[in-house]
Protein backbone atom coordinates (compact mmCIF):
# COMPACT_ATOMS: atom_id res chain seq x y z
CA UNK A 1 0.00 0.00 0.00
CA UNK A 2 1.60 3.13 -0.94
CA UNK A 3 -0.22 6.48 0.28
CA UNK A 4 -0.56 9.73 -1.75
CA UNK A 5 0.35 7.57 -4.80
CA UNK A 6 -0.68 10.54 -6.85
CA UNK A 7 2.15 12.44 -6.03
CA UNK A 8 5.43 13.27 -7.22
CA UNK A 9 7.16 11.06 -4.78
CA UNK A 10 4.42 8.72 -4.41
CA UNK A 11 3.78 8.05 -8.04
CA UNK A 12 7.00 7.04 -8.83
CA UNK A 13 7.15 4.97 -6.42
CA UNK A 14 4.33 2.72 -7.58
CA UNK A 15 5.42 2.76 -10.77
CA UNK A 16 9.08 1.27 -9.86
CA UNK A 17 7.03 -1.13 -7.79
CA UNK A 18 4.39 -2.24 -10.56
CA UNK A 19 7.89 -2.22 -13.21
CA UNK A 20 9.13 -4.71 -10.61
CA UNK A 21 5.96 -6.82 -10.59
CA UNK A 22 4.72 -6.35 -6.84
CA UNK A 23 0.91 -6.47 -6.25
CA UNK A 24 0.68 -2.43 -5.93
CA UNK A 25 -2.75 -0.90 -3.73
CA UNK A 26 -2.58 3.22 -4.06
CA UNK A 27 -4.55 6.17 -2.19
CA UNK A 28 -5.18 8.89 -3.56
CA UNK A 29 -8.06 11.74 -2.89
CA UNK A 30 -10.79 13.45 -4.98
CA UNK A 31 -10.69 13.81 -8.45
CA UNK A 32 -6.91 12.30 -8.24
CA UNK A 33 -8.14 9.06 -7.97
CA UNK A 34 -9.40 8.41 -11.35
CA UNK A 35 -6.38 9.66 -12.56
CA UNK A 36 -4.68 7.12 -10.96
CA UNK A 37 -6.35 4.49 -12.24
CA UNK A 38 -6.66 5.64 -15.73
CA UNK A 39 -2.60 6.50 -15.29
CA UNK A 40 -2.10 2.90 -14.28
CA UNK A 41 -4.79 1.31 -16.17
CA UNK A 42 -2.46 -1.04 -18.08
CA UNK A 43 -0.79 -2.71 -14.93
CA UNK A 44 -3.13 -5.75 -14.45
CA UNK A 45 -1.23 -5.69 -10.26
CA UNK A 46 -2.03 -2.27 -9.73
CA UNK A 47 -5.54 -1.80 -7.36
CA UNK A 48 -6.76 2.46 -6.74
CA UNK A 49 -8.58 3.07 -3.49
CA UNK A 50 -10.28 6.56 -2.51
CA UNK A 51 -8.70 7.90 0.57
CA UNK A 52 -10.22 11.57 1.51
CA UNK A 53 -8.22 12.81 4.44
CA UNK A 54 -5.19 10.83 5.85
CA UNK A 55 -5.46 12.36 9.36
CA UNK A 56 -9.04 11.42 9.92
CA UNK A 57 -9.39 8.57 7.12
CA UNK A 58 -10.35 4.74 8.01
CA UNK A 59 -8.11 2.62 6.20
CA UNK A 60 -9.93 -0.83 7.24
CA UNK A 61 -10.27 -1.46 3.74
CA UNK A 62 -6.95 -0.48 2.28
CA UNK A 63 -4.80 -2.01 4.73
CA UNK A 64 -6.34 -5.33 4.08
CA UNK A 65 -4.25 -7.98 3.05
CA UNK A 66 -0.91 -5.41 3.09
CA UNK A 67 2.27 -6.67 3.99
CA UNK A 68 4.19 -3.11 3.83
CA UNK A 69 3.14 0.56 3.82
CA UNK A 70 5.04 3.24 2.36
CA UNK A 71 3.36 6.52 3.68
CA UNK A 72 3.78 9.36 1.03
CA UNK A 73 0.79 11.35 1.61
CA UNK A 74 1.12 15.20 3.22
CA UNK A 75 -0.41 17.95 2.73
CA UNK A 76 1.45 20.97 0.31
CA UNK A 77 2.64 23.83 3.14
CA UNK A 78 0.66 26.38 1.44
CA UNK A 79 -2.47 24.71 2.25
CA UNK A 80 -2.00 24.02 5.79
CA UNK A 81 -3.44 25.81 8.48
CA UNK A 82 -1.18 28.36 9.59
CA UNK A 83 -2.17 28.39 13.47
CA UNK A 84 0.28 27.00 15.90
CA UNK A 85 -1.44 24.30 17.12
CA UNK A 86 -3.47 23.50 14.36
CA UNK A 87 -0.52 22.99 11.76
CA UNK A 88 1.11 20.59 14.47
CA UNK A 89 -1.96 18.44 14.95
CA UNK A 90 -2.50 18.18 11.49
CA UNK A 91 0.22 16.89 10.42
CA UNK A 92 1.11 14.79 13.33
CA UNK A 93 -2.38 13.28 13.53
CA UNK A 94 -2.11 12.13 9.47
CA UNK A 95 0.95 10.04 10.02
CA UNK A 96 -0.32 8.92 13.36
CA UNK A 97 -3.51 7.51 11.80
CA UNK A 98 -1.53 6.05 9.28
CA UNK A 99 0.73 4.34 11.44
CA UNK A 100 -1.92 2.49 13.81
CA UNK A 101 -3.97 1.88 11.50
CA UNK A 102 -1.44 -0.07 9.45
CA UNK A 103 -0.30 -1.43 13.24
CA UNK A 104 -3.96 -2.47 13.80
CA UNK A 105 -3.85 -4.40 10.30
CA UNK A 106 -0.88 -6.46 11.26
CA UNK A 107 1.60 -4.68 8.97
CA UNK A 108 4.78 -5.24 10.25
CA UNK A 109 6.93 -3.00 7.54
CA UNK A 110 6.74 0.95 7.70
CA UNK A 111 8.46 3.26 5.65
CA UNK A 112 8.12 6.96 5.35
CA UNK A 113 9.28 9.89 3.21
CA UNK A 114 10.94 12.14 4.65
CA UNK A 115 13.04 15.25 3.80
CA UNK A 116 16.74 16.03 4.10
CA UNK A 117 15.09 19.45 6.24
CA UNK A 118 14.55 16.74 8.87
CA UNK A 119 18.00 16.23 9.52
CA UNK A 120 20.13 16.29 11.63
CA UNK A 121 19.22 13.69 13.88
CA UNK A 122 18.91 16.36 16.71
CA UNK A 123 16.04 17.96 14.16
CA UNK A 124 15.80 20.89 12.24
CA UNK A 125 15.97 24.49 14.46
CA UNK A 126 12.18 25.32 12.87
CA UNK A 127 9.75 26.56 15.70
CA UNK A 128 5.49 26.40 15.65
CA UNK A 129 6.12 30.48 15.82
CA UNK A 130 7.96 30.09 12.47
CA UNK A 131 5.76 27.48 10.48
CA UNK A 132 2.57 29.84 11.27
CA UNK A 133 4.41 32.80 9.54
CA UNK A 134 3.21 31.58 6.55
CA UNK A 135 6.93 31.06 4.79
CA UNK A 136 6.81 27.63 2.95
CA UNK A 137 10.63 26.83 3.38
CA UNK A 138 9.35 26.87 7.69
CA UNK A 139 6.12 25.29 6.80
CA UNK A 140 7.73 22.23 5.01
CA UNK A 141 10.56 21.91 7.43
CA UNK A 142 7.73 21.93 10.26
CA UNK A 143 5.86 19.05 8.39
CA UNK A 144 8.61 17.17 8.39
CA UNK A 145 9.88 17.54 11.72
CA UNK A 146 6.70 16.80 13.52
CA UNK A 147 5.64 14.39 11.51
CA UNK A 148 8.80 12.56 11.34
CA UNK A 149 8.83 12.88 15.67
CA UNK A 150 5.22 11.39 16.08
CA UNK A 151 6.45 8.11 14.45
CA UNK A 152 9.25 7.55 16.28
CA UNK A 153 7.66 8.28 19.48
CA UNK A 154 5.33 5.53 17.99
CA UNK A 155 7.84 2.99 17.03
CA UNK A 156 9.70 2.94 20.20
CA UNK A 157 5.85 2.34 22.12
CA UNK A 158 5.69 -0.69 19.56
CA UNK A 159 8.66 -2.24 18.67
CA UNK A 160 7.23 -5.01 16.77
CA UNK A 161 6.97 -2.73 14.10
CA UNK A 162 9.37 -1.91 11.44
CA UNK A 163 9.53 1.60 10.70
CA UNK A 164 12.43 3.34 8.65
CA UNK A 165 12.49 6.95 7.93
CA UNK A 166 13.66 7.94 4.64
CA UNK A 167 15.65 11.44 5.02
CA UNK A 168 16.14 11.62 1.29
CA UNK A 169 16.76 14.75 -1.33
CA UNK A 170 15.41 14.78 -4.75
CA UNK A 171 17.44 16.11 -7.00
CA UNK A 172 16.90 14.61 -10.37
CA UNK A 173 14.18 14.35 -12.29
CA UNK A 174 12.20 11.17 -11.82
CA UNK A 175 10.20 8.55 -14.53
CA UNK A 176 7.10 10.32 -14.39
CA UNK A 177 4.93 12.32 -17.04
CA UNK A 178 2.63 14.61 -17.04
CA UNK A 179 1.06 17.30 -19.81
CA UNK A 180 1.03 21.20 -19.90
CA UNK A 181 3.35 23.55 -18.29
CA UNK A 182 3.09 24.03 -14.95
CA UNK A 183 3.64 27.50 -12.69
CA UNK A 184 7.25 27.80 -11.76
CA UNK A 185 6.50 28.76 -8.05
CA UNK A 186 8.13 26.59 -5.47
CA UNK A 187 5.28 24.57 -4.40
CA UNK A 188 4.92 23.79 -8.39
CA UNK A 189 8.88 23.51 -8.85
CA UNK A 190 8.56 19.02 -8.69
CA UNK A 191 5.65 19.59 -10.96
CA UNK A 192 8.28 20.69 -13.56
CA UNK A 193 10.93 18.52 -12.87
CA UNK A 194 8.08 16.15 -13.30
CA UNK A 195 7.33 17.28 -16.46
CA UNK A 196 10.79 17.18 -18.03
CA UNK A 197 11.65 13.66 -17.66
CA UNK A 198 8.82 11.41 -18.46
CA UNK A 199 6.14 11.62 -21.42
CA UNK A 200 4.35 8.37 -21.64
CA UNK A 201 1.80 8.60 -19.62
CA UNK A 202 -1.50 11.27 -20.08
CA UNK A 203 -1.51 12.43 -16.74
CA UNK A 204 -3.35 16.03 -16.23
CA UNK A 205 -1.75 18.17 -14.30
CA UNK A 206 -4.50 18.04 -12.08
CA UNK A 207 -3.45 14.89 -10.54
CA UNK A 208 -0.68 16.39 -8.66
CA UNK A 209 -2.04 19.54 -7.79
Amino acid sequence: QVTGASGYVGFEIVHQLLEAGYLVRGSARGSKFEGLKNALARFPNFEAVEIQDVSTADFSDAFKGVQAVIHTAAPVPTRLDKTNTTMKVHVSYGYLNVVRQAHKAGVKKLVVTSSITSYPIDWNSVTEEQAASGNPWFLYGAQKKFGDQAVIEYAKSHPEIDVTICMWSITFPLSTPIRGLPRLTLIHFSKFIFQLRFRSFSLSLSLLT
